[in-house]
């Protein structure tokens, strides 16, 4: 089974995903400040103890690792550019350790060519980078700069973009495509989840930036 280095597993998502992949059987490496956020242990999940800012912890996680799976997102205090960076890091690290494959999870609010947004999204992007504070402004641009960094990489990556994630049962319909060619704004963590293990198990979405809702 392969060894995945997953970044963010004490965040919203990465804990649920963290949880479903272990199920599934793999062997699981995570980098976190601080081991006591994670309320469990598992025989197959490898415990580094480090910062994905600091560039000998990140190579640590992903040395031996096959996939590396970013889930990481901004929290109170954290750096305003701290997906840049630590995207910096993990494609370093990958390189160095002659890894390919990435998954990278990010906000519906980072758009691409292939995007055709209606006024509500535009309306939506505009509002959170410019009329909510200087916090949500510093995390849209953080979105765009790491997802154009990984997009210029040499890496297998897939750029996972999701809607407002919400707590809750799988409700078992998803709709992937792009924003403003899909309904809905919303995607709860159990279906993401589920759409991310199914990315990494069918190889799918190879250089392309899936958007995935609820519908």
């Amino acid at each position: 089974m392969k060894t995945i280095a997953l970044f963010g597993s004490t965040g919203k998502a990465g804990r649920v995903l963290l949880k479903k992949l272990l199920d599934k059987g793999y062997v699981v490496k995570v980098l976190v400040r601080n081991p006591a956020k994670l309320s469990f242990t598992h025989s197959q999940l490898s415990v580094i103890q480090g910062d994905v800012l600091n560039m000998e912890d990140v190579v640590k996680a992903i040395e031996k690792s096959e996939v590396i799976i970013n889930v990481i997102g901004h929290v109170k205090g954290c750096p305003p550019d701290l997906q840049t960076r630590a995207s910096k890091n993990i494609l370093s690290g990958m390189q160095q350790s002659g890894i390919t494959r990435l998954i990278n999870l990010t906000g519906g609010g980072v758009k691409v060519e292939s995007d055709n947004p209606g006024w509500i999204d535009r309306m939506l992007v505009f509002t959170m980078k410019n009329l909510l504070g200087k916090s949500l402004r510093n995390r849209m641009v953080d979105g765009d700069n790491h997802v154009a960094l990984i997009s210029k990489s040499k890496a297998d990556w897939t750029i996972v973009r999701a809607p407002v994630l919400l707590p809750g049962k799988a409700k078992g319909k998803t709709r992937i495509g792009n924003v403003g060619h899909i309904p809905g704004y919303s995607l709860t963590f159990e279906d993401l989840t589920d759409q991310i293990i199914r990315i990494l198990e069918e190889k799918s979405f190879v250089r392309q930036y899936p958007y995935i809702t609820n519908g």
